[in-house]
């Protein structure tokens, strides 16, 4: 883990993480990744759009987030168990072979929305296979002091790729529609499985229990019998489920409130994957620790109220700068809440403990996406996203009154010492 030679003051901090070789092939690889997949969200809700409406992209966005229920702690149990690079070129490759059919399906003009739908749930079990190991690599590739900024590089490659992936296919699916689209998603997989080769080998972890069942519950039970632990878990499902759980209702914002077309619907989708590059940019250049509590509180607020003014936004610079702000808070929030948890857990659990943190926050925003994308039609995108989006404020700002401890982490931007019963590991 020997970095190489870094240049002086501010790049040196801000792509600190990426000094390292492992960790700079292993992260171009799953940035391109998450570009890829990102373009293949965006392809497959305005496909579902164009064929029956609103409706069917909250049941697209729902087949693709409804794997996190239960796809998640089985590749956080692969990713203690297995070989975590394999797992990550195997997800890859399915990923990759969706596309492609689907590319082909959508050429051919014989794709029912039945079969979109089994083939977007396919790629999302990869998705969210690959995702906790991903989660459980990090912290390995850099020495401690470099997570925050590891962790939010990769929340850049995440979540910017929410600004490249849509960006790089407008024109596509302006001109040429979703096939050609899903050809170049599996084109772009390429690339990203030849550098995560270039990782070496990350052999699994020995682990003294056997039964699957309870190396579940021991990811589980180290959750519940750290109340900070759980108290920070608490409020990434709120955020997820009253704040981000809108990716179905972007295709209605851009028709109906903004009276656009797939194009403007791109473009807000590319609006919040620049104000996501901005967040973890920021993050990754963050280097007094005591900061992070403050972003913390500061980026929940923002994402509250950001969401609520994209939902009730008539026009296309207010609704475009809101997405800004509102993938700027999102990145921040998330990734900060991530490393506070990362940084107390254990290497052996810690796959397990990443796939309990996605099925949460994946489970509420799939239901999320899946009600709000029918309700949003009957009721307006204001009622259904801008009210629970304030009300994610009052939870914020309620559990920091009510908690004593979540006031010391706004202080001192780490996790306090809460004991807890241990919990055998290995």
């Amino acid at each position: 883990m020997e970095p190489l030679d870094r240049p002086r003051g501010f790049a040196r901090s801000l792509f600190a993480s990426l000094h390292y070789r492992d960790n700079r092939v292993f992260w171009i690889g799953t940035m391109i990744s998450s570009v890829a997949q990102a373009g293949f969200l965006v392809s497959t809700s305005w496909l579902a759009f164009e064929m029956v409406g609103s409706s069917a992209v909250g049941l697209v966005t729902f087949a693709t987030m409804f794997p996190f229920l239960l796809a998640t702690p089985v590749g956080g149990l692969l990713a203690d168990r297995l070989d975590r690079r394999s797992i990550v070129l195997v997800s890859q490759v399915v990923q990759a072979s969706v596309a492609l059919l689907l590319g082909l399906l959508a050429l051919l003009d014989v794709l029912p929305l039945g079969l979109l739908l089994a083939l977007v749930l396919v790629s999302g079990i990869a998705r969210t296979i690959e995702l906790p190991t991903v989660g459980a690599v990090l912290p390995n590739l850099v020495p401690p002091r470099e997570l925050l900024n590891n962790l939010s590089l990769n929340s850049l490659a995440t979540l910017g790729s929410r600004f490249v992936g849509p960006a790089l296919l407008a024109p596509v699916l302006a001109i040429g529609g979703a096939g050609p689209a899903f050809l170049l998603i599996t084109l772009a997989y390429l690339p990203a499985l030849a550098y995560v080769r270039q990782t070496p080998p990350m052999p699994r972890t020995q682990l003294a229990t056997t039964g699957i069942v309870e190396l579940v519950r021991e990811g589980g039970r180290y959750i519940r019998e750290r109340s900070m632990v759980s108290l920070m878990l608490g409020l990434v499902v709120a955020h997820c489920l009253l704040t981000m759980s809108f990716d179905s209702t972007l295709p209605l914002v851009a028709d109906k409130n903004l009276r656009g077309s797939g194009a403007i619907y791109s473009s807000l989708v590319a609006a919040g994957g620049i104000g996501a590059i901005v967040g973890s940019l920021w993050l990754a250049g963050l280097r007094r620790v005591a900061r992070r509590g403050v972003l913390l509180l500061g980026s929940g607020i923002l994402s509250g109220a950001s969401t609520a003014a994209m939902a009730s936004s008539e026009v296309w610079v207010i609704a475009a700068v809101s997405m800004v702000a509102a993938g700027l808070s999102q990145a921040m929030f998330m990734t900060l809440a991530t490393t506070l948890v990362q940084e107390a857990v254990p290497d052996a659990l810690r796959g397990r403990v990443v796939g309990l943190f996605l099925m949460s926050a994946g489970g509420v925003m799939s239901f999320g996406n899946l009600a709000n994308g029918y309700l949003a039609e009957q009721f307006g995108t204001m009622r259904i996203l801008g009210i629970p989006a304030l009300a994610f404020i009052a939870v914020m700002l309620l559990t920091s009154l009510a908690r004593p401890a979540l006031r010391l982490v706004y202080r001192r931007g780490r996790l306090p010492d809460v004991g807890g019963v241990s919990v055998p590991v290995g």
